[in-house]
């Protein structure tokens, strides 16, 4: 192996591997090679980046063996490419695999926790295409089987799983995030059954998909519903029960958690209206999670989003009149340990995050600060430099919504390429307080209806001092 095929090591960690990404202009996606079983790029097209280039190492008719993963590992190759339009094909063999993944001891965790959550996410955009027939109910109970597995198998797998999580407002996202939270909760409740939890996290990844039968425009709106569209969204619950009664026999874990995620203790909920002791256990974890995950999303329309612990102080004041006060307590105590582990793995050194060159990866890097949520309209403009100048495209109204000490996330009505850096601004307050926030673009995902989840690394730590004042003005 060449020189040149070497440089081909030289991936960034931080590659996302979601499917819908709009900053992969070049249309190649990158597979962490060490990571993936070969039989995943078995019958796909396998690239090579060297020299800046993408070369064609294996095509379709020459399958990508074993002797060729062993070849390409020896030689220091931690990344291989694969057309972006061959995301299905590759996604769907990983999550054949994914048991296998999950159980192999050389791959991190935390880099088993990125391949499920992204191959999870191609499973809920299937999902939410089209009424699921047996075919995609199976493969849900596969992948959550999967996320069961990594859960159990040591105390950091559901905090990898969170922090690699989204909280926009993608309706995958959702489905995703919810399997996850219940599973994790169910577990930290007694529920250590691995059967139980597989039906409780294939509940979460189902509970929505009544969903698909009532129109986007009126899920989406930003105007106050009239009482009949009301009327048409609460019969999510319901559609979604009927339908999979079709598809399936489904165990009572995977039902309660679809039909009563929408019940409240004090009977104030729907469809049922059921009351205390008549909601089961999964209903119970399943309202708890499910309106966590949907008071923390971010919607280009909706004006108010909760940070994390504004949620959970949400949960426990509605708690015990709408949701079971034990179940809130543990969930609060689940929660707080993800923030409490960010805090702790971090010792606010700049030495810690410097960047090598236009790349964007860095020498020494930390992931563990905490992030804030919220929701700030700003503005962002493109940073250009040419000829020993730099030039500021112009500004276009963007959402900002999490923030920490190292990164940034925002929608935005338009793509940004992958590398470029961006000027956030935001101006808020009385008296005015301005903050301009240099980043550079890390990846940008690609909601197929008009909005772009956007996430940046800035160049520098931020200081506490400016994490507060943002705060404040949120």
């Amino acid at each position: 192996m060449n020189d040149s095929m070497n440089s081909n090591s030289n991936g960034n960690p931080d590659v996302d591997h979601m499917s819908k990404i709009a900053c992969q202009y070049a249309g190649y996606l990158p597979i962490p090679l060490r990571d993936v079983p070969p039989q995943s790029l078995a019958a796909l097209k396998v690239y090579l980046l060297i020299d800046q280039k993408y070369q064609l190492y294996r095509n379709t008719f020459l399958h990508f063996e074993q002797k060729d993963y062993d070849r390409l590992l020896e030689s220091g190759v931690d990344y291989v490419y694969i057309p972006v339009d061959d995301h299905e094909q590759y996604f769907r063999t990983v999550e054949e695999h994914l048991e296998t993944i999950i159980s192999n001891p050389q791959t991190q965790v935390e880099q088993k926790a990125k391949i499920l959550y992204s191959t999870s996410m191609e499973l809920a955009n299937h999902l939410l295409k089209e009424p699921p027939g047996k075919g995609e109910v199976d493969r849900a109970t596969k992948v959550s089987r999967a996320t069961v597995k990594l859960i159990l198998q040591n105390n950091k797998s559901f905090n990898n799983l969170f922090k690699v999580s989204n909280h926009d407002f993608y309706t995958a996202t959702h489905l995703v995030n919810v399997c996850t939270n219940v599973i994790g909760l169910a577990q930290r409740t007694g529920i250590v059954d691995s059967k139980s939890l597989n039906r409780i996290g294939t509940g979460g990844l189902l509970h929505d998909v009544g969903k698909i039968f009532i129109p986007t425009e009126i899920l989406n709106s930003p105007k106050t519903l009239t009482s009949e569209q009301h009327t048409l969204v609460r019969s999510h619950v319901d559609r979604g029960c009927e339908h999979l009664s079709r598809v399936d026999d489904f165990p009572d874990e995977v039902m309660d958690v679809v039909s009563q995620h929408h019940e409240r203790m004090d009977g104030s909920g729907y469809p049922r209206g059921l009351k205390g002791d008549k909601i089961s256990i999964y209903g119970r974890l399943a309202g708890i999670v499910d309106t966590f995950e949907a008071m923390t999303s971010v919607r280009p329309y909706r004006k108010e989003v909760y940070s994390f612990s504004d949620a959970m102080q949400q949960l426990e004041d509605e708690s015990p009149d709408k949701y079971d006060t034990d179940i809130v307590r543990v969930f609060n105590r689940l929660m707080d340990q993800q923030f409490s582990s960010r805090q702790a793995g971090s010792d606010g050194s700049q030495e810690d995050y410097l960047y090598n060159g236009a790349e964007g990866t860095s020498k020494a890097r930390k992931d563990e600060y905490p992030q804030y949520h919220f929701r700030l309209k700003a503005k962002l403009r493109n940073i250009n430099y040419q000829d020993q100048n730099f030039t500021f495209e112009p500004s276009r109204e963007i959402v900002l919504h999490t923030i920490s000490r190292s990164e940034l996330e925002l929608l935005s009505p338009h793509p940004i390429v992958k590398g470029q850096n961006i000027c956030v601004t935001v101006a808020r307050g009385k008296p005015l307080k301005t903050f301009n926030l240099i980043a550079q673009v890390k990846c940008c995902m690609d909601h197929t209806n008009g909005w772009y989840t956007v996430k940046a690394r800035f160049h520098k730590l931020q200081t506490d001092e400016l994490i507060n004042d943002i705060k404040e003005i949120s």
